[in-house]
C-alpha cells in the first residue's frame, strides 16, 4: 500500500513537472483559461487518485499520461495554427479606446465599471481622463497606455508640444501575416514585402514579429538562429 502511494506520488510529481515545462515559464497569473483549467483538472486527478485504494497504479499512470498528452497536443496545435489559438486563448479586448470607454467590450467581458477603475488604480492611474488605451489581456491583466500629456514628465506643464499616441499595429506574428491589420493603415502585402526586402528579408516566415506605427514606421524582428 505504502509503496503504491509512493509510486503514485513520484509519477504525479514527474507528470506535473513535465506539464510545467510544456506550458513554459508562466506564472499562475499568466496562464490563459485553457491552461488554468488543464492544470486544475490534473491537480484534482492526481490528488484524488493518489490516496484512492481502488485506483490501480497502472490506471493512474494511464490517466496521467493521457491527460499530459492531451495538454501537449492542445498547446502544440495552438502554437502552430492561429485559428485554434484564437479559440483556446481568445483575443485581447480594448476597454478604453482613445480615451473613450467601450461599454460593449465591458459588457462582453463581464467587467463592471467599478472593476475597471480598480484595475486602473492598480496601475497607478486614478482617472479615466488620463488613459489613451486600456487593454484587457487574455490572462485577465490590464495593460494601459496613458495620454501623451500625462506621461512623466508632464509635457503640458513644461509647455512641450505633444501629439496623441496611437497603438502599434502588429503586421507579422510568429512568421504569419496578420492581413486584417494592413488595411487599418491603408497598407497592402506588397508594401510590406518591399519593406522586408530592404532589410534583406525575402520570406515572411523569417520574421518573428513586425509592427507598424505611424510616427515610427515599421519595426521588424527576425527569428533568432
Amino acid at each position: 500500500m505504502y509503496l503504491e502511494i509512493a509510486s503514485k506520488l513520484l509519477i504525479g510529481y514527474l507528470v506535473l513537472f513535465t506539464i510545467t515545462r510544456i506550458l513554459g515559464k508562466k506564472s499562475i497569473g499568466q496562464l490563459n483559461p485553457l491552461d488554468f483549467i488543464a492544470t486544475l483538472l490534473l491537480s484534482e486527478l492526481l490528488g484524488n487518485a493518489i490516496y484512492d485504494k481502488n485506483v490501480k497504479l497502472t490506471e493512474f499512470l494511464f490517466a496521467t499520461l493521457l491527460w499530459g498528452i492531451i495538454i501537449f497536443l492542445v498547446e502544440f496545435f495552438s502554437y502552430k495554427f492561429k485559428n485554434i489559438r484564437k479559440i483556446t486563448e481568445g483575443r485581447p479586448s480594448i476597454l478604453i479606446n482613445k480615451g473613450v470607454v467601450e461599454w460593449k467590450e465591458l459588457k462582453k467581458n463581464k467587467v463592471e465599471m467599478q472593476e475597471l477603475m480598480q484595475m486602473l488604480r492598480a496601475n497607478s492611474v486614478f482617472s479615466i481622463q488620463d488613459v489613451q488605451y486600456a487593454i484587457l489581456e487574455n490572462n485577465g491583466t490590464l495593460s494601459i497606455m496613458k495620454k501623451s500629456d500625462k506621461e512623466p514628465p508632464n509635457r503640458k506643464d513644461m509647455n512641450i508640444p505633444f501629439e496623441e499616441q496611437a497603438l502599434p499595429t502588429i503586421l507579422i506574428k510568429n512568421g504569419n501575416l496578420v492581413e486584417e491589420n494592413l488595411s487599418k493603415h491603408h497598407l497592402n502585402k506588397q508594401w510590406l514585402l518591399d519593406k522586408l526586402k530592404q532589410k534583406n528579408i525575402y520570406h515572411l516566415s523569417d520574421v518573428s514579429y513586425a509592427e507598424y506605427e505611424v510616427e515610427r514606421g515599421l519595426f521588424i524582428q527576425r527569428f533568432n538562429k
